[in-house]
Order: C-alpha cells, then sequence, then structure tokens
C-alpha cells in the first residue's frame, strides 16, 4: 500500500508506466487504456530499489471490463431474525479478510426491520465475511454478529439465503476455579456484558468453585470476596466469551484494617459504617461496618488511607482518621463521641413511611456538610451533630421522584431535636419530545424555569423513545427543550401551571427563517421613524443587533428564526422629546410563522440620584449603565456631574445598574439591582481600590483581581507614574483544580475586617498591603487566599511589586491544585503591535512593544521556589477567548507557546502542582512580582532585585500582618470555624500592651494559654492547633477564646470537629 511501482501489462505489451494506489490500498489507478473483454497479466515490481528477480510478482488477474474500468457487481442477500430482542435500527455489511473495525466495513445495507430482509449490492469480487449490527436500547454498542462462514464473490454473482440470527440469549458457560492460598468460598461474581448491557452473576462453592451461564460478547468481571476474608477484590476487563469459557483466578491477599468502635464510657457501637479511601485520590478502596460487639474488619494493599467512621441511625457523631499507613495489619480503636440526636421520621400524605430518603445536616448560610445518613424501611432518620446552627435537607430524589424535597432550617441543638416530615407529592410535566417527521428526540435536555424568578427548578433528559418527565411545586413554568444537535431549534413553551398533572409532547421545528412586520407609534397613533429595533433569541441568546429601523411611515421589516425573541426599541432622534432609549418594555415574542406584530410606544420617567466616595464626596464623571436584568442589554446611560449628580430617562422597570468611576480613579465600579415605578432616588456609594504608589510604579489591587482598568476602577500598572503610561488593561488570580473546577478573579471577595489594608511606610516594605479572600460559595475549588503585597521607593526596589499568596484549603480534605496568574498587558500606543516571550532563566514572562523593542518591557516573574511549570503568550485576535478547559491546558501543560506576536498578546504564568492539606493544616505559599523596566536587562535585573527582597521578607515574623495600627482593641472571629485541627485568630492593639491570649472549655478551665507577653501595636495572627497545655489533642466540642488586653476582654467561641 502507498506506493508507486512500475507496470507492465503483457501480453501483448500495450504500454508501460506508473500504477498508483490510493491512501488506503483500496483503489488502483491503472494510466493506461485497456481492451474491452481481454485477459491482462499485471507485472508489479517495487520502485524504492532496482527490480531484480526476487522483488518480482507476477499476480493473474482476470479483468473483465464493460464500458471503461466496470464490471457486472454481485449482490449478496438474506434473511436476519431478531430472537429476543427488537432493535431500533440493524445494518448488514462486509468485512474483507482481516477486517477488524468500522474502517474496515465495505457495502453497507439498512436490513428491513418489518421482515428482516436485507440486500448488499455492487459488491466486487473477492472474499468476505458478511456482519450485521443492530440497535439495542442503553447500549451505544449495540448488538454484532457474523455469520459463520466466509463468501466467494465473482462479477455478477446473486448471492441468496444468507440468514442470521441475532439473539441475547445466555447459552455459554462460564466456569472456573477461584483460588488463593487454597480454594476460596463464597466470592460473589459480578459479569458484565458490555456488547449486550446484560449482567450475570455466581457464586462459588465451598470449595471455590463456579459455573453459570452468560451470553455471548466482551465482558468486565469483578470478583467479591467475603467481607470478612483476608482476599481482595479483583476485576478483569475485555473478555471475548463466544463459546464456553474456563476462567480461573488467584486472589491476593492484604492486610486488615480492623478494631473495635466505642463510646466515650467503652460500649461497643454497632452498625457503624467504615469506609477506606485512598489518602491521596480519595478513591474508594473498601469498607464494612462494626457488627454487634463493634468489631470491624476491612482488607486492603498496602498504601496510605482515610477511614471514615459513619454512625447508622444514632446520636454519634462520624468521624476521620486521616494518613493510615498500611504496610502490616493495623489495629485502629476508635472512640465516638455523642452528639445532639437529631431524627424523625419521613412519611408521605397517606402516612406511608418513605425509605432511602437522603438526610443531610449543612451548616447555615454554607454547603458544608456536617452529617448525612438516610432512612429505613419505617421511614426513620437519626444522626448526631455538635452544637450550633443546622439546615436539615430531605432529598426524595434517590428513590422518589414524585415527591418534593424539603428543608428544615435554623434548627439549633442541643437540645435533643425530632423532626417528623411529610413529603408533598409534586406535580409531573412529562411527555415526549419528536421531531417535525414525529421521531422520538433522544438525549435533548428538558428544563422547567420559574417564571417568578426565572430560576432552573427542575431537569431531565428525554430517553430513546423520546419521554421525559419532571417533578415540581405548583406553580407556573416555562419548559425549554434543547435538542441534541443543530438540526433542530431549541423551543420553550411558556407558562405552564400545574397543578394537575400536565401532559406535554413538545415537536422541535427545524432551522427555517420567518417574515416579521409591524408600526411602531406613540401614544397619540403618529408613526415613529427611524427608531430602530435591538432583537435578541432568549433560547440560544444569538443577538441580532439593532440596524433594523422603522421607515417614515412607522413600519419595520426582519426576517428571524423561529424561536422567542426579547425586543427593545431604540428611540434615536425620539430621546429629546422624552422616549427614552427603551420605549417600551421588552417583549417576549414567540415566532413561528410569517407574522405581523404592532407597537406603541409610551414617554419614560426620569430616574436620579448621586454618587459618592465613602467619605461623601461627590464622584464627578462617573458612568452609569442600566441593562435588562435578564439578559444583560444595554438600555441607558447616564454621567454625573460635577456634584456627582445623574439623571436618566427610563420606563419604570427594574435594572441591573453598573455604576463606573472616572477612569484611573482609585474607587471601585458597583453594581446592583434596582426596581424603578417612576418616582425613586438612587445612590450609589464607590468604595476605594487599594494602589502601591511609592516607587515607579503605579499598581491597583484588589481580592485576586489586578490593575481592574477601564469601567472596573483602578489606575491598572503606571510606569513610570502618569495615565498615560498605564500597561495593564486587567490581571486576575486563578486557582484551579480540574477543568471544570477554576476559581479566577470574579469568584475571590474579601473577608477581612477592613477588606483591605494598605500602609505607607508598611512593615516590611515601604508600603505594604494585605487582604483575605475566598472564592465563597460560588467558588469550584474552595480556597481562602491571604494576599500580601509589598512596593519599595529606593532603586533597585522601585521598579517592581511582590505579591506573595498564602492558600489555604476549606474543606476537610486534600486537593491538588495548581496556582496561576492571567495578564493583559498593552505597552505602547498600539496594543497590535506587542510581542510576548519567556525568559527561563528568570522565571519572567514579559511583553514589549514592537514599535519599541529596546523601549519598556513589562512582565511576570515566579518568585517562590516551585518556579514557572507552565507559560502560554497568545493573541487575542487570532486564537479568541479561552474557555475552563482551555484555560486548564494553558496551566497544566507546560510551555506552550513562549514566543508569540506582535498582536494583542496576552499571557498566563503558572506554578505548581501542589496538595492542598485538609483545612486548617499546612498552607501553599505562592509569590509573583508584577515589573516594568526601560529594557530587557533593566527588566532582568529588577527581577533579580525582586527575587532577593522576597528572600528576606519570607524570613519575617509571620504572627504579625503587616497594615496600618488599628484605633481600637479588637478580637476577630477564628478562621475556618469549625476547624480540624488548625486555626487561626486575630487580634488588634492600638497600642503596646500586655496581652492574654487563652483557650477555655465550657467549665471555664483553661485548655492552653497561646500569648501571655508585651506586643508592639499592630494587627497579629495566631494559629491554635487544636491541643492542650500539655500538647494534647483535645476532644471535638465548643471553646471560648478571650483575650485580655489592659482594659480591653473580649471571646469567641470556637468549633472544635474531629
Amino acid at each position: 500500500q502507498n506506493e508507486n511501482f512500475d507496470l507492465q501489462v503483457v501480453p501483448p505489451p500495450i504500454s508501460q508506466g506508473f500504477l498508483s494506489v490510493s491512501p488506503d490500498g483500496r483503489t488502483v489507478y491503472l494510466p493506461v487504456t485497456l481492451e474491452d473483454s481481454t485477459v491482462y497479466q499485471i507485472l508489479m515490481m517495487g520502485a524504492k530499489t532496482p527490480a531484480d528477480p526476487g522483488q518480482t510478482q507476477i499476480e493473474p488477474y482476470l479483468a473483465y471490463f464493460s464500458t471503461g474500468t466496470s464490471f457486472p457487481s454481485a449482490t449478496i442477500s438474506g434473511m436476519v431474525t431478531f430472537a429476543d430482542f427488537t432493535p431500533t435500527a440493524a445494518f448488514a455489511f462486509l468485512l474483507p479478510p482481516g477486517g477488524e473495525g468500522e474502517d474496515d466495513f465495505t457495502n453497507i445495507a439498512e436490513i428491513n426491520l418489518t421482515d428482516g430482509s436485507y440486500t448488499i449490492v455492487n459488491v466486487p469480487p473477492g472474499t468476505y465475511y458478511p456482519a450485521f449490527w443492530a440497535s439495542i436500547p442503553r447500549n451505544e454498542e449495540g448488538v454484532f454478529t457474523e455469520y459463520p462462514d466466509s463468501i466467494e464473490v465473482n462479477e455478477g454473482d446473486a448471492i441468496t439465503g444468507i440468514d442470521i440470527t441475532m439473539s441475547l440469549g445466555a447459552d455459554i458457560a462460564l466456569y472456573g476455579h477461584i483460588t488463593g492460598s487454597k480454594g476460596v468460598a463464597g466470592v460473589e461474581i459480578e459479569a458484565y456484558n458490555t456488547t449486550k448491557d446484560q449482567e450475570f452473576e455466581g457464586e462459588t462453592n465451598f470449595l471455590g468453585y463456579y459455573r453459570m451461564m452468560v451470553s455471548g460478547g466482551f465482558y468486565d468481571i469483578h470478583f467479591y470476596p467475603p467481607w470478612n476474608s483476608r482476599y481482595m477484590e479483583m476485576d478483569t476487563t475485555n473478555i471475548n466469551i463466544t463459546t464456553d469459557t474456563e476462567l480461573n483466578v488467584s486472589l491476593n491477599s492484604g492486610y486488615y484494617i480492623f478494631g473495635m468502635v466505642t463510646d466515650t464510657s467503652g460500649a461497643p457501637i454497632p452498625e457503624v459504617g467504615i469506609e477506606v479511601v485512598d489518602a491521596a485520590t480519595e478513591d474508594w478502596v473498601a469498607g464494612g461496618g462494626t457488627n454487634g460487639q463493634g468489631e470491624y474488619r476491612v482488607t486492603v494493599p498496602p498504601g496510605t488511607y482515610n477511614v471514615y467512621f459513619w454512625p447508622w441511625q444514632t446520636r454519634y457523631i462520624a468521624k476521620q482518621v486521616n494518613n493510615v499507613v498500611v504496610n502490616a495489619d493495623y489495629d485502629l480503636d476508635i472512640t465516638l463521641q455523642a452528639g445532639s440526636l437529631v431524627d424523625g421520621t419521613v412519611t408521605n400524605e397517606d402516612s406511608t413511611p418513605l425509605e432511602r430518603v437522603g438526610v443531610i445536616a449543612f451548616e447555615v448560610g454554607t454547603w458544608n456538610v456536617v452529617a448525612g445518613t438516610s432512612t429505613d424501611e419505617d421511614g426513620y432518620y437519626a444522626f448526631g451533630l455538635l452544637p450550633g446552627t443546622y439546615d436539615i435537607f430531605f432529598d426524595p430524589f434517590w428513590n422518589y421522584s414524585e415527591y418534593l424535597s424539603y428543608t428544615a432550617s435554623n434548627i439549633t441543638v442541643p437540645p435533643d431535636t425530632t423532626i417528623d416530615v411529610v413529603l408533598q407529592r409534586g406535580s409531573s410535566i412529562s411527555g415526549r419530545v419528536s421531531d417535525p417527521e414525529d421521531n422520538p428526540v433522544e438525549n435533548a435536555h428538558v428544563e422547567a424555569v420559574d417564571t417568578l424568578h426565572n430560576n432552573w427548578v427542575a431537569e431531565d433528559w428525554t430517553d430513546e423513545d423520546g419521554d421525559y418527565s419532571l417533578t415540581v411545586m405548583p406553580g407556573t413554568y416555562h419548559i425549554q427543550v434543547w435538542p441534541p444537535s443543530d438540526s433542530l431549534l431549541p423551543t420553550t413553551i411558556r407558562y405552564i401551571s400545574v397543578p394537575p398533572d400536565t401532559v406535554l409532547d413538545i415537536q422541535l421545528r427545524r432551522p427555517q427563517l420567518r417574515s416579521v412586520t409591524g408600526i411602531l407609534t406613540d401614544f397619540n397613533s403618529i408613526p415613529m421613524d427611524s427608531v430602530r429595533l435591538d432583537i435578541l433569541n432568549v433560547m440560544t441568546h444569538e443577538w441580532f443587533g439593532d440596524t433594523t429601523a422603522t421607515d417614515i411611515t412607522g413600519t419595520y421589516n426582519i426576517q428571524l428564526m423561529d424561536g422567542p425573541y426579547s425586543i427593545i426599541f431604540r428611540t434615536g432622534k425620539w430621546y429629546a422629546q422624552g422616549f427614552p432609549d427603551q420605549a417600551a418594555l421588552p417583549s417576549i415574542v414567540e415566532i413561528s410563522s410569517d407574522t405581523t406584530i404592532d407597537f406603541i410606544l409610551h414617554p419614560g420617567q426620569t430616574l436620579t440620584g448621586t454618587v459618592t466616595d465613602t467619605s461623601g464626596n461627590p464622584v464627578e464623571n462617573a458612568h452609569l449603565e442600566f441593562l435588562e436584568p435578564d439578559y444583560n442589554r444595554w438600555i441607558s446611560s447616564a454621567f454625573t456631574d460635577i456634584n456627582g449628580d445623574y439623571s436618566a430617562l427610563l420606563v419604570p422597570a427594574s435594572y441591573f445598574v453598573h455604576v463606573a468611576p472616572p477612569q484611573f480613579s482609585d474607587l471601585f465600579a458597583q453594581e446592583s439591582d434596582i426596581s424603578f415605578t417612576g418616582s425613586e432616588t438612587y445612590d450609589f456609594t464607590l468604595e476605594t481600590i487599594p494602589t502601591h504608589d511609592v516607587g515607579n510604579v503605579v499598581f491597583s489591587w484588589a481580592a485576586g483581581r489586578y490593575g481592574l482598568c477601564w469601567d472596573n476602577g483602578g489606575q491598572g500598572f503606571q510606569y513610570p507614574p502618569g495615565q498615560p503610561n498605564n500597561h495593564l488593561v486587567h490581571s486576575y488570580l486563578l486557582i484551579a483544580m480540574n477543568d471544570f473546577q477554576i476559581s479566577e478573579g470574579p469568584h475571590f471577595q474579601p473577608v477581612s475586617v477592613p477588606p483591605y489594608l494598605l500602609t505607607t511606610p508598611g512593615m516590611i516594605s515601604d508600603q505594604d498591603g494585605y487582604t483575605l479572600f475566598n472564592d465563597g460559595q460560588q467558588g469550584p475549588v474552595g480556597v481562602t487566599v491571604a494576599q500580601y503585597s509589598y512596593a519599595y521607593a529606593n532603586a533597585p526596589d522601585n521598579d517592581y511589586v511582590i505579591l506573595r499568596l498564602v492558600i489555604a484549603n476549606n474543606d476537610p480534605f486534600p486537593k491538588d491544585i495548581v496556582i496561576g496568574m492571567y495578564f493583559d498587558w498593552d505597552v505602547g500606543d498600539d496594543f497590535g503591535d506587542d510581542v510576548g516571550n519567556y525568559d527561563a532563566a528568570h522565571n519572567l514572562g514579559y511583553i514589549y512593544s514592537s514599535d519599541t523593542p529596546n523601549g519598556v518591557h513589562v512582565g511576570t516573574a515566579v518568585l517562590s521556589p516551585s518556579g514557572v511549570s507552565s507559560y502560554r503568550a497568545y493573541d487575542r485576535y487570532s486564537e479568541g477567548y479561552l474557555d475552563w478547559n482551555d484555560k486548564y491546558i494553558t496551566l497544566t501543560e507546560g510551555f506552550q507557546q513562549i514566543s508569540t506576536g506582535p498582536g494583542d498578546i496576552r499571557y498566563y504564568i503558572a506554578t505548581g502542582p501542589f496538595t492542598l492539606a485538609p483545612a486548617g493544616e499546612d498552607s501553599v505559599e505562592v509569590a509573583f512580582a508584577i515589573l516594568a523596566g526601560d529594557s530587557l536587562a533593566d527588566l532582568q535585573a529588577n527581577t533579580e532585585a525582586a527575587q532577593g527582597k522576597y528572600n528576606t521578607i519570607v524570613s519575617v515574623d509571620k504572627d504579625v500582618l503587616p497594615g496600618a495600627v488599628p484605633k481600637v482593641f479588637s478580637l476577630s472571629q477564628n478562621y475556618p470555624n469549625p476547624f480540624n485541627p488548625k486555626t487561626t485568630i486575630q487580634f488588634g492593639l492600638p497600642k503596646a500592651s500586655h496581652v492574654r491570649l487563652a483557650i477555655y472549655n465550657l467549665l471555664g478551665q483553661t485548655v492552653t494559654t497561646l500569648v501571655d507577653a508585651k506586643k508592639a501595636a499592630g494587627f497579629y495572627a495566631i494559629q491554635w492547633d487544636g491541643t492542650d497545655k500539655n500538647g494534647s489533642q483535645v476532644a471535638s466540642g465548643v471553646y471560648i477564646c478571650r483575650i485580655e488586653a489592659e482594659r480591653f476582654v473580649s471571646s469567641k467561641k470556637l468549633l472544635l470537629l474531629r
């Protein structure tokens, strides 16, 4: 294949030249003319080396050429019987000798599902193996069957009677002997037929032998030894079983993790679930439970594990033991602490107990799970909780899709609490989704959206029959259907009210243009010309711009695909006459045919207010944008005057308002939702952005966001100081676990009070910055970051700012993360002339203008020992924006593109990976320098200076927080809280004082003293590791942190969860 050959055609020798073979090796191209009805012999010799007798092959080939190069085709036909299943589609095809995969299929023919007949046509001469495939519900692989014999095909043959029966029948024996040191009795065997989506079960007898009947196909087989044996589970995969098959298996031995689970009095606790997971990956390894004497035993291979103890239907608190190193049998006795009992029953309206309803306890205001169980056959549930306030969530969807979930809010314990719950049946919205030809549409995504709040409520995916079912509370909903391909249009069925249960069949349409026309008049019926229509498909969010305008008669005409649309009217010249840009509320119009829609526009009302900073000073030239809240479309704008006042002409409605400060100001932008009825006044107060400005650079920063330019506020990164010299559009921090869990700039919000500290002079540098932030409930990763920043006034340290980030885990399990930063630099007058590059020797990514290659350079260097793990510079205009998958690849796959441009260049620079220890344990520290220089050499010298300075910084006492001297004594709430095993306690001293900071139990006894010394004025952060004054770990529970400094006394409650 894929070679050229010398060609000789004999006898008679009529031509000589090259024969070409197509890339798939199937088609031969002959550059000669052959006579009809003539027998030829073709001599082919290898062309790579001179031909010799050893290379010559003479292949007799009988070719009957009728017209040109075609010959009479053969056909193959037969009948297919489907013995015990009904396919939705079936095909016959041919495999040549040695063919295996779908790339080798030839001459595919559809099987008639009515009578099972098929005919394969245009079959060239050769040897073939007929094969057959049929679909089977819920199995993408379908059923595959080969004809038992090969078929020889000659010119013009019409071969019939190639019949086959396709079956799922289990008529093949799978048997064998399972051994360890000897035969293993009681091994459960699960054999899953991946070809036919079937599962078979068996078990070994007392000697370790088994025998079970299965169907033909490929299998994944799992062997489960008895739960209390020393043998390990075992898998075998991708085993092809076509005849009776003997499969002998030898199970490996592991080590026991064993022991007793008791309460604090030493009494055994039965029915405690044991779960063993890999300490590094959190993958499940083994499980079991305690017997009536509180004993347990599970078998694991050598390794390091986290072991979870889940008490069942009792007041005991679940417990986790981390980093259990197993290289021999491991004795692990556990004492569980009793908490407050929360229990009750879950029934339906008929008082029938509901089994397997999930019951989960969350900390109030968070999604932190602290306990969980499910109801038993009597509908009973129980678990223990430490003192606190919780939301208890009852989730019926594990077992009962027809019931609605329920949340019991703000449950405070102690005392013991009983919560009996009656779950209400929801209303059903169900039906069938089909295409225009009434064929079922599988895998369509069906959603119910609450019409009052536009919130997603329920979802389902259609099955192979196109059926779906949604369970919702009584109310009114929009039902949205998203087809699995672009060949069908998504659709919305609006305002479906339940109860009663509703059957809603939905037929999707194919894309088709419709003509939409109408007349626009004012409230006096006067036509309004030159009014533009801004049209948005609210289903697909496709925007059709605002170019369509009414003519002198007020008439408009536009072509739209079927679907729901929101229409806004841009009034243009009518604005001065009292018509706002949005001269009518957005109208949702469903387009399904050519239609005429007339509109009447009404004058608007004036909204006024004032924009000030936190000191009450007016903010001049602030820009207010009023947006459509549902689809974020611009409606109107206003600017503040010298007094900070603004006015905007609007239709009474709800708006999303973005208030942007003047460019290059030290003020944050603000976003708010407002409801305007025509008489309100809305004032806005803009917070101050911290900005380093003591050296040759001016640099604004916030919680995980940097520069904050354009309509977000901030002064960017100026070098040298001055607005014309700003080089940074914006920048942000990224912390990633995988391609769908990435916390980045917008996720981060400050949690420290005050949110930002900027101290000049600082304790470490000439200007210290500090903030503590996390990624909140919306953050995909779950981290808290302490951000320190340092700026210097004098050379050689005045051309950079150091960012030092200390990242802690918010969750009780380890996480693997990578940490990066994104920078959108614009150097010089034209942002399209930037060039990006990377200097490995300095761990430095940088950008400069191609117009001044020996001029200003700006960049980012990693200063922490981990160095740079990934770097990518890219051109926004040629490569577009990156989604989360692209970002994760960029952060983790090394040095993909280190040099690019000129263009609109941005870059990502990353360090890691790191393993974050569970909450309260060790954190991860990284540091970046944001730098500028008058040339590349100057930038590199500044990087070296920043590296030296950072090496000095990390040796400074970490208990002292950089920041302003507080005006009053303070004790902040510990963070995190609850915690395990460490927490941080922050306090402030306005002057030098003797401080005593101690931990007490609820009996008032001193557990440990953290500080008992004279301290200078400032903010301090002290860690408590959950141990007493003797260094022993204390039990879970509530503790009191108390500070005494001169006459100041304050206390905070701390909750330790072991």
